[in-house]
């Protein structure tokens, strides 16, 4: 009987450790890719923060140089961003940044359109020491997009619905009270 035990013992320790280990690995895993995400090459902006690690949107606050803050989403196995900041007249505007060696000036026509039939362009741009194929957009009355679209074989697909830009929002606003109180003076 104490033979039982010590076997049944020695499985149920074996179990536990094996599990430990498991959500060990599976921990610093997770760690792994996060950092990442974070880590995605963009210049002299490499303060990413997670504004929501659940919807995967990181954020990059503004230094004192910079005018506000810039939300961004990663897709690390197609090598790409989506950066998203508002225009002081709260627009969304957003841009799709692939990290290719191209040459910075380089212009691209894709097969994809605008709807009034020009072609959609994408631009290569250098950023730090790295270039991007890069292309902007821009939705005047909503953040409630989604924006899907392939530029021959550059796919973008970013759903701003659980983007937060409330944070943006009260920085615009903020900036319009600074401007109003130095032209008081």
């Amino acid at each position: 009987m104490k033979t039982l035990l010590k076997v049944i013992g020695g499985i149920v320790l074996l179990i536990v450790v094996g599990l430990i280990g498991l959500y060990g690995y599976l921990y610093f895993e997770k760690q792994a890719k996060d950092q990442e995400q974070l880590s995605f090459p963009m210049g002299k902006m490499n303060d990413w923060e997670w504004q929501s690690e659940y919807h995967r949107v990181q954020i990059h606050k503004p230094s004192s140089s910079e005018t506000g803050s810039i939300l961004r989403k990663v897709n690390v196995q197609k090598k790409y961003a989506v950066v998203a900041f508002l225009n002081h007249d709260y627009t969304l505007i957003a841009r799709a940044m692939w990290l290719v060696d191209c040459k910075p000036g380089q212009r691209v026509t894709t097969s994809a359109t605008y709807s009034d039939g020009s072609p959609q362009i994408l631009v290569c741009s250098k950023v730090g020491d790295n270039t991007f194929l890069t292309i902007t957009v821009k939705w005047d009355d909503s953040y409630d997009v989604t924006w899907s679209l392939d530029y021959d074989g550059f796919e973008v697909y970013a759903n701003f619905v659980n983007w937060d830009f409330s944070e943006l929002k009260q920085e615009i606003t903020l900036s319009r009270g600074v401007d109003e109180a130095k032209g008081s003076n």
